[in-house]
């Protein structure tokens, strides 16, 4: 028993019980295929000021816009160091 008074659980087939369960796809995973491809991509600083389409090359915090396909939209900060 736990110093709580709580009887362990034994799980015999654990590992099975945990490879069946699906993983969520992370984005930007090395060999993985985008289903909803980035239509326009635009950049801009902290404050708002618009960047236009080509990445910063100067070191600092910046935020990338990506309009997909389908019409979503989706921001991500970007350090630039």
């Amino acid at each position: 028993p736990t110093n709580a008074g709580i009887e362990p659980v034994q799980i015999s087939n654990v590992e099975e019980l945990i490879t069946a369960i699906d993983q969520p796809a992370l984005p930007f995973a090395e060999g993985m295929q985008d289903v909803n491809p980035t239509a326009a991509v635009s950049y801009f600083t902290i404050d708002g000021t618009a960047l236009g389409t080509q990445a910063p090359t100067q070191p600092g915090l910046y935020l990338r816009r990506e309009v997909l396909a389908d019409g979503t939209t989706r921001t991500l900060k970007i350090l630039r160091r």
